[in-house]
């Protein structure tokens, strides 16, 4: 029969030998990269706005909701980032027609001025943050969904979309 000490030294090998097969504890999660405003001027993002919804709206009838007529950036645009870390400049504009106010929420929203992050606005215009030139686009995230409404005497107009990152 084994002596007490023995038993625990065999025991103590045991621990020692189970010990050595456990899997190794996780790693701990590195801190994100810090979020980093980009350096590339509003300007051209602001020109390209510009040149965007620069035509006049198609009117609408008397008592009928308003039309949205044109959104940029929109689906069709790319906001591009140079690394997933990084914030860059957004100008929206838009041209309406029948419209009085505008309002911007972040999210698909049944109607954007109950969450919105702007307006009420004029129903054709840009807005590009406030303080102006404040607004920016996260790329952590692959796209960003959006919600636009209109309002006028005809009633609302509410139009959803999202803008994408494209990464080089």
């Amino acid at each position: 029969m084994p002596t007490r000490a023995a038993r625990l030294a065999t025991a103590l090998a045991a621990l020692i030998l189970l010990s050595g097969c456990s899997p190794a504890a996780p790693e701990p999660e590195p801190d994100p990269a810090p979020v980093v405003e980009s350096t590339e001027s509003l300007s051209e993002i602001a020109q390209q706005a510009a040149q965007s919804c620069a035509h006049e709206a198609p009117p609408v009838e008397a008592g009928a909701p308003p039309l949205i007529d044109c959104i940029f950036p929109d689906e069709e645009f790319f906001m591009f980032c140079s690394g997933a870390n990084r914030q860059v400049p957004l100008v929206f504009k838009w041209s309406t027609a029948g419209a009085e106010t505008v309002w911007f929420a972040l999210g698909r929203v049944d109607d954007a001025e109950a969450t919105s992050f702007s307006g009420p606005l004029e129903p054709n215009a840009q807005y590009s943050g406030e303080p102006a030139d404040s607004l920016r686009f996260d790329c952590q995230w692959p796209f960003t969904d959006y919600t636009m409404t209109a309002e006028g005497p005809g009633g609302r107009t509410t139009e959803q979309f999202s803008l994408f990152r494209r990464i080089p």
